[in-house]
């Protein structure tokens, strides 16, 4: 437990509960997870116990589910999320009890929130009785950006500090919160510059105070929010439920980019002159039987034409003999005539956008986990193949989603459809570069910051594209603007 979870109790009976995985900022492992049951269970028999201050050392609180955790939920001979349906700690299941734990324990329990509290960190905050935060703090319910429910008793714990319609923005959205923010709508009690400090103090001054009192207002408290009643039980069994449900069948979302995806990028060196891209393909738009269409930029009807407006797509004027267009690196390793990467966009990146921007002198790119098999990615190659002699890409994004796509389908149909340019996104593609590679495939692979772009050169990419925190897609952790 050391190696994840510290203790130390000091003499006026105050618990010292410390998060020491700060290298990976905390993240809930199955070691983490195990080392915080063992907490709990520790200190409800803990004799002369008068209050825990709960807090995690490093830059953050807690980041929430390690990423290696979601692909251990969805393994095993069990259905997955077959796991998540047990009542093993009571009326919770293993995961729920890390969060709810708090409230069982007969002493108030004060968290010390610094740098992030999201997804499962943000419920094991919740489980406090007390949350203390800077004004810095990131708080998010950012399960739906996986696809997922919070289901580590998130929304028992929620319904006595939110208002419902809060609350529903925030799961609904994943929106993050900042400290003065979450004291605003009651996710956090206060903020102050060194909540630890504080929590500290204040875990002093409560046991100073009669202990039988305490404990019976916590108790009080619990009959009062309904933490730990029948009601409650079946809530944390729906939401098991809901959860398990969602692994098993994971929906079209727990795969995006995003809705919008990454809007624009674009690498160039001079100056360019932009004019609003007027794309023309064969064939009709998606679900009619109308002839070849144009798509003036006003135009909003029909599916991919109103998509590809709403996309705001720009490309360069084409290349002529007068204007030969430039030459960089990057259109000699594509051999596109415009340095002009259209990123990958959830819903948007069809074979209409994709090869309107190719023709225009860009690289185009199909967003390949719109296409929900590999045999409808390898059949939007095709459509592409048909619209479009130029270069063109394929976007493949590997989230660490419960339920994982057929990876290995894509990359097969994009090796088949004689693709060259594959852009990654998500987690490390080191595991698919060498298929890649070896089919004559140059590799961009997407990142949020200087120190993935330097990991993404040394494990074999052969180019980066790097998004600030404003874009439409992932922005990563870092608050780093472009």
């Amino acid at each position: 437990m050391n190696d994840r979870v510290r203790i130390d109790i000091d003499s006026d009976g105050v618990a010292d509960v410390c998060l020491v995985r700060g290298d990976k900022m905390n993240a809930l492992d199955a070691a983490m997870f195990a080392a915080l049951a063992a907490a709990i269970d520790r200190l409800k028999t803990e004799p002369g116990l008068r209050a825990v201050v709960l807090h995690g050392e490093g830059k953050a609180f807690c980041a929430g589910l390690d990423m290696g955790r979601f692909a251990a939920m969805g393994a095993g001979a069990e259905p997955p999320g077959q796991r998540l349906l047990a009542r093993t700690h009571g009326i919770c299941n293993s995961s729920q009890y890390v969060a709810l734990g708090w409230r069982e324990l007969p002493v108030p329990v004060v968290a010390a929130v610094h740098g992030v509290a999201f997804g499962g960190g943000l419920q094991l905050a919740l489980g406090a009785d007390i949350r203390l935060v800077t004004p810095q703090t990131r708080m998010s319910v950012m399960e739906i950006k996986w696809g997922l429910v919070p289901d580590m008793a998130g929304l028992v714990l929620m319904r006595g500090l939110l208002r419902d319609d809060v609350a529903h923005e925030l799961a609904y959205t994943g929106r993050i919160v900042h400290g003065d923010e979450a004291v605003q709508i009651g996710l956090a009690t206060r903020a102050c510059a060194d909540p630890l400090a504080e929590a500290r103090v204040l875990a002093q001054t409560m046991a100073q105070r009669s202990p039988g009192a305490v404990r019976a207002a916590k108790r009080l408290f619990n009959q009062a929010h309904h933490s730990l009643d029948s009601a409650a039980a079946q809530l944390l069994q729906a939401e098991s439920d809901e959860q398990a449900a969602l692994i098993r069948h994971p929906p079209c979302c727990a795969l995006r980019n995003s809705p919008l995806g990454t809007a624009r990028r674009r690498s160039w060196a001079g100056p360019l002159s932009w004019r609003r891209c007027t794309p023309t393909w064969n064939g009709a738009r998606r679900g009619s039987r109308g002839p070849r269409r144009s798509c003036p930029p006003g135009d909003a009807s029909g599916r991919a034409a109103g998509l590809m407006c709403r996309a705001n797509v720009y490309a360069s004027t084409p290349a002529t003999k007068e204007n030969p267009g430039m030459k960089t690196k990057i259109t000699e390793m594509f051999g596109i005539q415009h340095p002009i990467i259209q990123g990958g966009m959830h819903f948007v990146g069809f074979a209409e956008l994709a090869a309107a921007v190719s023709n225009a002198g860009g690289l185009g790119i199909i967003t390949g986990l719109t296409q929900r098999t590999p045999e409808l990615l390898a059949n939007e190659i095709r459509r592409c193949r048909e619209m479009t002699d130029k270069p063109f890409g394929v976007n493949l994004t590997f989230l660490p989603v419960l339920a994982a796509p057929n990876y290995p389908g894509y990359i097969r149909a994009i090796i088949d459809g004689g693709i060259k340019v594959v852009e990654t996104a998500g987690n490390n593609p080191q595991k698919w570069l060498p298929a890649l590679h070896e089919a004559g495939i140059k590799v961009i692979h997407k990142c949020t910051s200087v120190r993935h772009s330097l990991k993404a050169e040394s494990i074999g990419c052969d180019a980066v594209s790097v998004d600030g925190f404003e874009c439409g897609g992932h922005p990563g952790e870092d608050d780093v603007p472009n």
